[in-house]
């Protein structure tokens, strides 16, 4: 609803009285306020006061004349856009130039037709305002192309930049000045000449916009300085352009890192298993076409774990990095020598690396190359004061001889990587179709982990978790044991992984869920109010829809609350079919369980997909925690994380803690919640009923503590474990 305006206040100066009257009379019922003057002296000393909308003057005053007036009026800041319509008796053009030339905006003859007057007054005033409104129209605009980063430039249809949007700021470091009337080329590093230019065509004569990206090089004394700008061509008529520069390098930046995040190694900064598989893919497929060849060898270091058993994890880590460089340098040198052609070398997880070598002689160069693999750790790794003996052991695969696509190549190299540590390790092995030994045991093995699942004698330990806040037990996550009769403790990554292959998962997953509830409902029979717990679910369940059903039906028979179970998934499981995913993980929402991401950024980037999965925390992997003291990388991936699951209202629980000033530097970060060694070490069911009752108890002395008239210390403490 438009406001109606008020009255315009006129001035009319004449030192004639009856025309003063006849204002005074005929423009008020038109919509006029009127104040008249009878000479410049008292309409001057008025308008210090306010200027009016519009000002009428006669030429002829006693006194100061109408020019005069008029002259001084526009000498001033605020008069300079004031109406002003001069009225004259004489025609002649001599008084109206002048009545132009002191600044009138209009002019009228004596006689006045005050019937035709309104309508001239009302005309001036709306232009006068039209121009007020374009003047505002164009302080705004000038405004916004302040605020917005770009750059933006009206090229010309023979390619000279015509007008530069944005006042005298920089355009990709250049000022304004030195750009207009000149070729947008002269913007531009050479490199980028011909590119721009057909686009630039190509955006002129189809009437489509077009964009391309390029380098502007750092400088000679700013290494760091170089940028890079995306420019979209915009049509803009007869042929020309608007150039809209844009830089775009932290957006680069970010997503160079998003991809690292995904499909590279943070810890030896070599590709991981997702990068190494693509990669195989697109190689088998090259191959295939063209009949090439190449070969894998998959090196397991030898007996690693005791260095991390006793030295601890952060020096094998550093064993880690130590070898990738190794590796790394000798590849480098054999390539410069001509022994070998194109490589990459990824670690896979754990100690284990893959290279993959495309050399000319497939036949013979692979043992030459074992050869140099074996001999580059003969030297002794250097790491605090040790000196750490290494040996891997290498099992040899070729395509097309020993599989035709990626999984079998992958399997049949890791078998024979088996078969040489079974022989005495720091030896290499190529693959053999008899090669048996190790599929016989799994088969053993497998039938033995059957039974041992039908038997409910895999049993569940649990690992605390603490907020870090106020350190609080606030829930637990759920660890399947197997204490095998004859072998003695089975290691979970083994029997979880031969699990996984077969259809055991599933029957592994329900064990778990329901040792979880039943230990759940047996600690809330003691007394004790019940906390989260976290299950680990597979991928082969997580699928399966009737699966999803049965966990719920599991759950609901329980009669816990919603949000006592939590299942923890992988950015890779979730990322297998998202549109399943996001169906699963409604469902399981429904049921009452709450969902979080485990292991987040060492598999797929999933970071589009966040905000369209229902999932309540992620879980920082271990990985990134362990350096966090030290690494200015993994403390920037850890703030990041915790920041983006902030964002998006989300928990974020570290694992793997195992220092003060890890949880320190987590804790000062937001993190919500921590496990790992730090906290508390595994511990079967009754042992964390334990660690339950003495931190209820503890908890409630607090809370008590907190009542008025007490002095309590309630945050930044973690109730100690009981003895």
């Amino acid at each position: 609803m438009n406001t109606p305006r008020a009255a315009a206040r006129v001035v009319v100066v004449d030192d004639d009285q009856i025309l003063l009257a006849l204002a005074e009379e005929t423009l008020p019922p038109s919509g006029f306020h009127v104040t008249s003057f009878a000479d410049g002296e008292s309409a001057l000393a008025a308008l210090e006061r306010a200027l009016p909308d519009l000002l009428l003057l006669d030429v002829s005053l006693g006194g100061i004349d109408g020019f005069e007036v008029c002259r001084r009026i526009r000498a001033r800041a605020d008069g300079r856009d004031l109406p002003i319509i001069m009225a004259t008796g004489k025609d002649d053009a001599a008084s109206i130039s002048r009545a132009f030339e002191v600044g009138a905006t209009d002019f009228v003859t004596k006689p006045v037709n005050w019937a035709l007057l309104q309508h001239r007054l009302r005309y001036v005033l709306r232009n006068s305002r039209n121009v007020d409104d374009l003047r505002w129209s164009e302080a705004r605009n000038a405004a916004l192309l302040q605020a917005i980063p770009d750059a933006i430039l009206l090229v010309a249809p023979d390619g000279i930049v015509v007008h530069s949007f944005g006042g005298d700021r920089d355009v990709l470091g250049l000022p304004a000045s030195a750009v207009v009337a000149r070729s947008w080329l002269d913007c531009l590093p050479p490199a980028a000449h011909e590119t721009a230019e057909s686009q630039r065509i190509a955006c002129g004569t189809s009437g489509k916009p077009g964009s391309f990206e390029f380098e502007r090089p750092a400088s000679a004394h700013d290494p760091g300085s170089a940028r890079i700008f995306e420019c979209r061509c915009l049509p803009n008529g007869s042929d020309g352009v608007l150039a809209v520069f844009r830089d775009v390098t932290e957006k680069r930046l970010a997503e160079a890192r998003i991809e690292r995040l995904a499909y590279f190694d943070t810890l030896s900064g070599l590709p991981n298993r997702e990068w190494l598989l693509e990669h195989l893919r697109q190689l088998v497929d090259q191959s295939h076409r063209a009949g090439g060849r190449f070969v894998l060898h998959y090196m397991d270091l030898d007996q690693f774990k005791r260095i991390n058993d006793s030295l601890g994890h952060a020096t094998g880590d550093a064993v880690l990095r130590m070898v990738a460089e190794r590796l790394g340098a000798l590849l480098r040198r054999l390539q410069d020598q001509g022994e070998i052609g194109d490589w990459r070398l990824a670690r896979i997880g754990g100690d284990e690396f893959v290279l993959v070598t495309a050399p000319a002689d497939v036949e013979a160069a692979p043992d030459s190359l074992a050869a140099a693999l074996l001999q580059a750790f003969v030297a002794p790794f250097e790491h605090c004061g040790y000196e750490l003996h290494l040996s891997p052991s290498i099992g040899i695969a070729k395509y097309p001889l020993h599989g035709e696509d990626v999984d079998s190549l992958m399997k049949n190299a890791d078998t024979a990587m088996y078969r040489a540590k079974s022989s005495g390790r720091n030896t290499v092995s190529e693959y053999a179709p008899s090669m048996n030994m190790r599929s016989r045991y799994r088969l053993s093995l497998e039938a033995e982990l059957r039974r041992a699942v039908e038997a409910a004698e895999l049993i569940l330990h649990f690992q605390p978790k603490y907020a870090l806040r106020d350190g609080r037990l606030v829930g637990a996550e759920a660890l399947v044991r197997w204490n095998h009769a004859r072998d003695g403790a089975v290691s979970p990554g083994v029997f979880v992984a031969l699990a996984e292959e077969t259809d055991l998962i599933l029957q592994l997953d329900r064990l778990i869920l329901q040792q979880a509830i039943a230990h759940h409902d047996a600690w809330r029979a003691r007394g004790v109010p019940g906390i989260p717990i976290a299950v680990n679910l597979s991928g082969r369940e997580f699928t399966r829809p009737r699966a999803m059903l049965e966990l719920g039906d599991l759950l609901a028979a329980s009669g816990l609350a919603p949000g006592s179970i939590e299942i923890e998934l992988t950015e890779g499981v979730l990322m297998q079919d998202v549109p399943l995913a996001q169906q699963s993980l409604s469902g399981l929402k429904e049921m009452g369980f709450t969902i979080a991401i485990d292991d987040f950024g060492t598999g797929y980037s999933s970071l589009a997909y966040l905000k369209k999965f229902p999932i309540d925390a992620l879980k920082i992997d271990q990985s990134f925690v362990r350096d966090i003291t030290t690494d200015l990388g993994d403390a920037a991936i850890v703030r990041s994380v915790i920041g983006l699951g902030h964002n998006l209202g989300l928990s974020v629980v570290a694992e793997g803690v195992e220092t003060p000033g890890q949880a320190a530097i987590l804790q000062a970060e937001g993190c919500d919640v921590a496990q790992g060694f730090h906290f508390g070490r595994p511990c079967d069911a009754e042992s964390f009923l334990r660690l339950l009752q003495h931190s209820f108890a503890a908890a409630i002395r607090t809370t008590v503590a907190d009542e008025p008239g007490t002095r309590g210390a309630r945050y930044g403490t973690r109730p100690a474990p009981p003895a």
